[in-house]
């Protein structure tokens, strides 16, 4: 069955770092479908399949090999700056592509072959292992950071879980739960407190890290948050004595519209990095981090 070449297509992006489309003729056998890419007259990376708009998974190449390719095409990550530029195809190159129409079904109810983050994360290793360790200058750690402030609202404690509160209220008293000051977090040691009805915020320390999405860690190892108070946070890295002082650097973005704060990080010790949130007035801030990027890099 020939399916006309309307809203059938493929992207792919030129030796310029341009993306164009292409359009394709798909034919379907009953088992397969099957297309074919010809007629670009430059040089040329497919990075994605359209089919009546929208987008195929799934596809393999029927003539050639091409990993990076394929890593491109069946993925929902798309950052072209990862692409190799010897994984070009030449201009002129005629390629034939297909893909398991029962796979391609599959996928749109959301129940994959198999774990293309996986793929993604093989390919990153082949490419490493590409690179010579001695002509990198350093290693780094790269993510973008989220941090949201969970209060307690039950009015129950759990006993063991490990809570802050910033200004404690008139007339209300945990002092049975183990708060001594608005200075320190404080470890639970009873439920209920002896009062709590005027107002106290209490924040769960736990449930108030930051969160991160780490986009590239050649570093190593696995950097866990904690929220240690209004403002300051730590990342500590399961690899210790890493961080070497003289050879670490950190950088942190910041984000539009949040005045007076201002964000700052820095090496706290050979495992850990601290992020400040404040405005060196009247303290720290929290709620502020939002997919905020952080870079720690640790030179050779």
């Amino acid at each position: 069955m020939n399916n006309p070449a309307q809203n059938n297509y493929i992207q792919y992006l030129t030796n310029k770092d341009i993306i164009k489309t292409k359009e394709v003729v798909f034919f379907n056998n009953g088992v397969n479908t099957t297309f074919t890419v010809s007629g670009i007259n430059e040089d040329f990376f497919i990075l994605s399949v359209f089919q009546n708009n929208l987008r195929v998974l799934g596809v393999g190449f029927d003539d050639i090999e091409n990993n990076d390719m394929l890593g491109f095409l069946n993925s929902d990550i798309l950052d072209i700056s990862l692409i190799p530029r010897n994984s070009f195809l030449s201009s002129q190159t005629v390629v034939t592509m297909s893909y398991n129409n029962k796979y391609v079904e599959t996928q749109k109810l959301g129940e994959p072959f198999f774990d293309f983050n996986l793929l993604f994360s093989k390919l990153e290793e082949i490419r490493l292992s590409l690179v010579p360790s001695s002509s990198l200058a350093y290693k780094v750690y790269t993510a973008l950071i989220t941090q949201n402030t969970v209060y307690v609202t039950s009015n129950v404690l759990w006993v063991g879980r490990e809570y802050r509160i910033l200004n404690l209220f008139e007339n209300d008293d945990f002092s049975n739960c183990g708060f001594v000051d608005t200075y320190n977090n404080f470890i639970a040691t009873d439920t209920t407190p002896y009062v709590w009805s005027n107002g106290t915020l209490v924040i769960d320390v736990e449930f108030s890290a930051p969160s991160a999405i780490v986009l590239e860690n050649t570093i190593g190892g696995s950097f866990s948050w904690s929220y240690f108070s209004n403002g300051f946070y730590v990342c500590t890295l399961s690899n210790s004595s890493v961080l070497v002082e003289g050879k670490t650097f950190t950088l942190i973005g910041g984000n539009y519209g949040i005045a007076p704060a201002f964000i700052r990080s820095l090496r706290n010790s050979d495992s850990e990095v601290g992020i400040f949130v404040n405005d060196n007035l009247s303290g720290g801030y929290d709620n502020i981090l939002n997919n905020t990027s952080l870079e720690i890099r640790v030179y050779n």
